[in-house]
């Protein structure tokens, strides 16, 4: 028989990594126009490298809804419903897709670690890092009134390089914490 609820250890592990997210959305700097560059991309692969595709739903579903409501968990400790609507909001939501290709591509790695299955799961990866960024690009065209390559040179070309070096870090940090993390999870 299954249980489906949730331990206290997974609870902590998902707890931590939402903090995780956090933090490394508040490690920001902006680039002229206002595009803050943080270490979400990097947070969101792990999560999705290390916990699979469901838990990193939730995860970002409940980073998403904690800035919606008012907590100041956004880049530059933003948050509230403008944030999500205005010029970068495509990105926040771009959040979504991402963690569950990633997600997909860690699920895929833990079954087998065949070179075919690296190969599909780094096209996976990059394919929520694409998603992403097309979420981002056409809500930022949207709310500016820019034109689609327009908002591609502002709001993600400059991004792409540090987006993929982070995505690749996230996977390598991933299965540095896998093993601790399955030690954890299956103790009684």
């Amino acid at each position: 028989m299954t249980n489906s609820r949730l331990s206290i250890r997974q609870i902590t592990i998902y707890a931590l990594m939402l903090a995780a997210l956090i933090v490394c959305t508040q490690i920001s700097f902006n680039l002229p126009g206002g595009i803050p560059v943080t270490m979400q991309t990097f947070a969101i692969a792990l999560i999705g490298f290390l916990l699979g595709m469901k838990p990193g739903i939730l995860i970002v579903g409940v980073y998403l809804i904690l800035g919606l409501i008012g907590l100041p968990v956004f880049s530059n400790f933003g948050s509230g419903p403008a944030k999500l609507v205005g010029p970068t909001g495509g990105y926040l939501i771009g959040f979504i897709p991402m963690v569950i290709l990633s997600g997909l591509a860690g699920n895929l790695i833990k079954k087998n670690k065949s070179p075919v299955i690296y190969i599909s799961a780094s096209l996976l990866s990059l394919a929520g890092l694409i998603c992403c960024h097309l979420f981002g690009i056409i809500w930022l065209a949207a709310r500016t009134n820019m034109g689609l390559a327009a908002a591609a040179i502002s709001g993600s070309i400059p991004f792409i390089i540090k987006d993929i070096i982070s995505i690749i870090l996230g996977y390598f940090t991933s299965e540095i914490l896998s093993k601790p993390l399955s030690q954890v999870l299956t103790k009684t």
